[in-house]
């Protein structure tokens, strides 16, 4: 059996191996030539499965890594009985702490009695919305789709959410048709209902937000700042307006070490299932980052320093930011190569969930936020001088 999967997939080789030849295929690079005798395709979002793509091959089963399905076309993998399955949700915590990174980043006066816009309540706005809550934010909610599924009273519409949100985010998928279409979801118009010292944050799909839009949004000043992960056209982006956020990092939102080999046990037991047959697989380890983290708080930090100072031990937002600006001078392929280098070659880093966090006992209120924000804690009598982790 042969198996074409994309290299980026971390362990992807050492899990597929079990059920095949595994020839590793950067994603954006495919073409029929490299599965036209292949049983299966690993792939992430950076491979769009289409007609174009699949017809004459002998491809009976695509394993999407990833969570996004915009890349794939279901409707011609049904009709050809190919199957497909997704990982829905691998990276959906990845995300969540990226945004709370970011609202840190930006300061307290982000966050501290301030109002979260949460567009988009599925797998990732959901855990949002509840780790910016015991940050002590105001979250307005607004989901119609699954507003009308589930009949729950608490979302806003649109319109509202914009007008009462200091900080809007967007986590929903990209779609063109039907009842709810987010192709610009945010536009000039919708973008100009956000009050003057609002954000913008985009971490779902770059075609959510009419990028021209936002440029000019933030040009005439309509907009305080934007934090994006995801632009139209990407990996080409415009540099004028990278030039104009607060923040930029090249789509990798999701791409904690967890989330990612999340997505790789979801497409291996979705192949696992596939083919009837297989042994069980988990990766031996996660190489050089250990389990066993641990973030000591020291009792002379504010809320917000002690708060700030375990999420960005973990993760800052503002390190990949750094890493992107390089890259903004350069040349249209230039930039395109050196987008995807960055996402081939990103650093892995844990999540919340790994990491203890040792709270002195004067910051009892300390624990139930970072608790809410997804770290293990632990009180500590100790008086430490100054923050450690290792």
């Amino acid at each position: 059996m042969k198996i074409v999967a994309d290299p980026i997939i971390p362990f992807v080789k050492q899990a597929f191996e079990k059920f095949g030849s595994v020839e590793c295929v950067s994603g954006r690079t495919i073409t029929r030539e490299h599965i036209r005798d292949a049983d299966i395709l690993v792939i992430r979002s950076t491979t769009g499965i289409d007609a174009t793509l699949l017809d004459g091959t002998s491809v009976r089963f695509v394993a999407n890594a990833s969570a996004g399905e915009d890349h794939l076309d279901l409707d011609y993998l049904h009709a050809h009985g190919i199957g497909v399955a997704s990982a829905l949700g691998s990276n959906a915590n990845s995300v969540a702490e990226y945004v709370i990174s970011a609202l840190l980043a930006l300061g307290p006066s982000f966050y501290q009695g301030r109002t979260l816009g949460v567009i988009g309540v599925g797998q990732v706005g959901s855990r949002l919305v509840a780790k910016a809550s015991a940050l002590g934010m105001e979250v307005l909610e607004n989901d119609p789709p699954l507003q009308r599924k589930t009949g729950w009273k608490n979302f806003v519409d649109l319109p509202t959410l914009l007008a009462e949100s200091d900080v809007v985010t967007c986590h929903v998928p990209i779609t063109t048709t039907g009842s709810d279409p987010t192709y610009h979801l945010l536009n000039d118009a919708n973008l100009g209902l956000i009050p003057s010292h609002g954000i913008l944050i985009n971490t779902a799909r770059g075609e959510v937000v009419d990028n021209v839009a936002l440029l000019k949004t933030l040009g005439s000043k309509r907009l305080a700042g934007a934090v994006l992960d995801v632009f139209e056209g990407e990996p080409v982006v415009r540099n004028e307006l990278l030039r104009a956020v607060t923040l930029a990092t090249p789509h990798i939102a999701g791409h904690s070490i967890d989330g990612k080999v999340a997505g790789t046990r979801m497409a291996y037991e979705a192949v696992r299932e596939f083919l009837g047959d297989g042994p069980e697989w988990n990766p031996d380890n996660f190489g050089p980052l250990s389990d066993d983290i641990s973030i000591t708080i020291s009792p002379d930090m504010d809320l917000h320093d002690a708060i700030a100072y375990a999420v960005h031990t973990v993760y800052d937002v503002r390190n990949d930011d750094c890493t992107f600006r390089p890259t903004w001078g350069l040349n249209d392929e230039e930039r395109r190569i050196a987008f995807d280098r960055l996402r081939t070659e990103y650093p892995a880093h844990r999540e919340f969930w790994v990491v203890t966090v040792q709270v002195p006992s004067i910051h009892a209120n300390l624990m139930t936020v970072l608790g809410g924000v997804g770290f293990q804690v632990e009180a500590t009598s100790k008086d430490c001088e100054g923050g450690s982790s290792e």
